[in-house]
């Protein structure tokens, strides 16, 4: 008796053993959740330092354009995008550029746009491969009876080195966009200008690279101009239609 006594006792010492084991870990959990959610918490509370990712910041500013200008479009012209000095390698991905923005009018503007390689062909013919100038817009837009153009620049396209977890060298990224009519001067103007940061000039934007609707990790440069040009269509297209509530 004496002795099965022992072996009940040692295994009741072992299940009270596991049992403080087990609380302890779990203990050391919570307390480490708790720690994690204080630390965001304060992090939230500091104030952001200069060098806060502008991916925090809206990359995209427009000007208001007059209304009554607005009012007035029938048809627009989409100039082939045009690439800077600063953004060579952006004419790696040209095609897909001009897909996507004679794409996106045809489907967001509630105008008629031309675009196309007829279009393309006209403008080689009447400036080449220079920035166009007032004389040529005029041109380009009688050429196809529109009464405006919508002019793409690319100033700046600094593609990702590394991946969408780990970039060396992050995107770096500058559009604008100019709305002429016959008028020297554009009637509307947008730029986007984006520029990533990498984590060790930045170490608060963590949490940022795995949240937000832009989605995770560092961004690529053409997808970046892809967004550029749904964010200045859809700009111009609000603007068109808050052009007929007086």
């Amino acid at each position: 008796m004496g002795f099965s006594r022992e072996i009940v006792l040692m295994g009741q010492r072992g299940h009270h053993s596991h049992t403080s084991y087990f609380r302890r870990l779990i203990g050391f959990v919570i307390l480490s959740c708790l720690v994690a959610v204080f630390s965001m918490g304060c992090t939230e509370g500091l104030k952001r330092p200069v060098s806060a990712p502008l991916e925090n910041r809206n990359p995209f500013v427009s000007s208001q354009a007059s209304k009554v200008k607005l009012r007035n479009l029938r048809k627009v012209l989409l100039a082939p995008v045009f690439v800077g000095q600063g953004a060579l390698q952006a004419n790696n991905h040209l095609a897909m550029f001009e897909g996507r923005l004679e794409e996106v009018a045809r489907g967001q503007l509630g105008i008629e746009s031309v675009s196309g390689r007829d279009v393309k062909k006209r403008a080689i013919e009447l400036y080449g491969t220079r920035r166009p100038n007032y004389g040529d817009r005029l041109s380009l837009m009688e050429s196809f009876g529109c009464d405006s153009l919508l002019e793409t620049e690319i100033v700046r396209f600094d593609e990702r080195v590394g991946s969408t977890l780990g970039a060396n060298s992050p995107a770096q990224v500058g559009v604008q966009y100019r709305l002429f009519t016959k008028e020297r001067e554009p009637v509307w103007e947008a730029n986007y200008h984006f520029n990533d940061r990498a984590l060790t000039e930045d170490l608060l934007s963590v949490r940022n690279r795995f949240s937000g609707v832009e989605g995770a990790g560092f961004k690529g440069a053409p997808g970046l101009v892809e967004k550029s040009i749904l964010q200045a269509v859809g700009e111009l297209e609000s603007q068109r239609e808050q052009s007929f509530i007086r």
